[in-house]
């Protein structure tokens, strides 16, 4: 095992957690990924263990492991309308099983994946951590639950987490992207251009500016660091929080659409549909606590660099070879 300090990432394979193992490496943490899927980078920072992360090897466990941030879940807000014992299941059930097994091996600091979804539709904005909560699917509320059980778990077990409430994880780099058929509307948008599909803008009567939804893009690499951040701050005696990780600015439908003509210089095929169930108007972060707290600002989060480094991702080796 490696002598530098080990970090479980549930859900390394991903788009998020491949980062999140990226920038571990980077900040000389050894992460190990546990995932069930396997993708290109799986095993490219550290070891790869494809199983679930509930049979986790005990032997596993009991490695130096400072932390684990638990990035693995069921997230599409549409299944998660249609089919929610899915999500409660995995989500819920699962990362409790989970959590059980980490207090029993006496591993207390926990970054937890959480996400903006559980605000559902707010009057105020930009929302802050403070916000009565108010998830519109089954998603954001596992992601609730969740939170709750950890705030639990740190009074009787002294359990130490941070959640970070995710604000639309977008654009890449040079090694991790979004995977095909990605559901994010910048994946969907240049997705449509490449395959010659035609892009549908859902709902275009909300109260904004331009009628499109409103939404805090946020470049997934400044998310990938800010996770690397809340691992430190815990190791270091930090105590549970609950953060936001966005831009801490909104960006609409159509701005990412004039964005990706300015970028990509063309645009797919455009479709306008109705609203989705559960889509709410307008939703940005406000980023005091992390600023404060993790000493984390968005350096990579303005829309240009968002969509130049998806639009480079999509034309990598390394996304044609694994799609």
């Amino acid at each position: 095992m490696a002598n530098k300090p080990c970090v479980i990432v549930t859900g390394g394979s991903g788009y998020v957690g491949g980062n999140v193992c990226q920038a571990l490496r980077q900040a000389d943490y050894f992460p190990i990924n546990v995932d069930r899927q396997e993708t290109p980078w799986s095993s490219k920072w550290g070891p790869f263990y494809k199983t679930d992360f509930n049979e986790l090897d005990k032997k596993l466990i009991q490695n130096d492991v400072v932390a684990v941030i638990h990035c693995a879940a069921n997230s599409l807000v549409g299944p998660s309308v249609t089919n929610p014992k899915l999500y409660y299941e995995n989500n819920v059930i699962g990362t409790i099983h989970f959590l059980n097994l980490l207090i029993d091996r006496g591993i207390n600091n926990f970054v937890f994946s959480s996400s903006s979804s559980v605000y559902g539709d707010q009057e105020i904005v930009p929302i802050n951590e403070d916000a009565v909560l108010n998830p519109l699917t089954s998603y954001g509320r596992s992601k609730q639950i969740i939170e709750g059980v950890l705030q639990d778990y740190n009074v009787a077990y002294d359990f130490q987490s941070i959640s970070l409430r995710y604000f639309n994880a977008c654009g890449a780099t040079t090694d991790v992207g979004q995977v095909k058929d990605a559901t994010h509307v910048i994946a969907r948008v240049l997705e449509s251009i490449i395959n010659n599909d035609t892009f549908t803008l859902f709902g275009t009567d909300y109260d904004t500016e331009d009628g499109t939804c409103v939404r805090d893009y946020t470049h997934v690499w400044d998310l990938a660091l800010a996770h690397v951040k809340a691992v430190d701050y815990l190791v270091n005696g930090g105590q549970t929080e609950i953060i936001n990780l966005g831009a801490g600015q909104g960006q609409s439908v159509q701005d990412i659409v004039d964005e990706v003509l300015n970028v990509v210089e063309r645009l797919p095929d455009i479709k306008y549909g109705a609203r989705r169930e559960g889509d709410p108007t307008k939703v940005i972060a406000d980023i005091f606590k992390a600023k404060h707290i993790l000493d984390w600002v968005p350096e990579h989060s303005d829309l240009n660099t968002i969509i130049e480094t998806a639009w480079k991702w999509y034309n990598s080796e390394t996304y044609l070879r694994s799609n």
